[in-house]
């Protein structure tokens, strides 16, 4: 038995928020932009008989900026097999920022709160059927602020591993969200990391 790595490559994508003057915003706790890293749902080859499967990756992001960690969301799961019989390990990720004076995070992403069939299958939806969906939004970690030394990156990661042998090709997606300050903000204000929905 062996453990076969799969890296997925992440999107990073920065979403300016508009409304206020520059001298406004920086003079402000208001975030600048909100940053999601992405993996859409795909299929994942599996790991070959006897194997267990381990998916990974990482992503940088934008330079020079302070980032509030909003939350993760992560699905994985197999066509045809009941969720509980995949022995999915809560996946796990890193938000490093490589600053003594910020904060670096280690986050377990729980079971989200779903509805199952009498069956014991996990239905999100009809392509999402059998999957398993781990959520970690709304906890208190974001309320910390992580920014890099300058001229570099903060750091996010994930992880996540099944102990079942011979899985299969497996469907995987992964989204988090942050919200981007000047860090010159996150060392005057009090910044405000919640959007407001309309």
């Amino acid at each position: 038995m062996a453990r076969i790595d799969q890296q997925l490559n992440p999107l990073v994508k920065a979403f300016p928020l508009k409304g206020l003057t520059t001298t406004l915003r920086e003079n402000s706790g208001i975030p600048r932009a909100v940053v999601n890293v992405e993996v859409p749902l795909q299929s994942v080859t599996g790991p070959g008989a006897g194997n267990n499967l381990y998916i990974f990756g990482e992503a940088d992001l934008p330079t020079g900026y302070a980032y509030a960690y909003l939350g993760t969301t992560v699905s994985c799961g197999q066509s045809q097999v009941i969720p509980q019989n995949n022995t999915w390990n809560w996946p796990y990720c890193r938000v490093v920022g490589d600053n003594p004076e910020s904060p670096n995070l280690m986050l377990r992403v729980a079971d989200s709160e779903i509805v199952t069939s009498a069956a014991g299958h996990f239905n999100v939806e009809t392509l999402l059927e059998n999957t398993r969906v781990f959520s970690d939004i709304g906890t208190n970690v974001s309320q910390q602020i992580v920014w890099a030394l300058p001229q570099e990156n903060v750091v996010t990661s994930f992880h996540c591993y099944n102990g079942t042998n011979d899985t299969g090709t497996c469907r995987f997606s992964f989204s988090q969200r942050f919200l981007q300050y000047d860090i010159e903000q996150a060392y005057n204000y009090i910044v405000n990391n919640a959007i407001p929905t309309r």
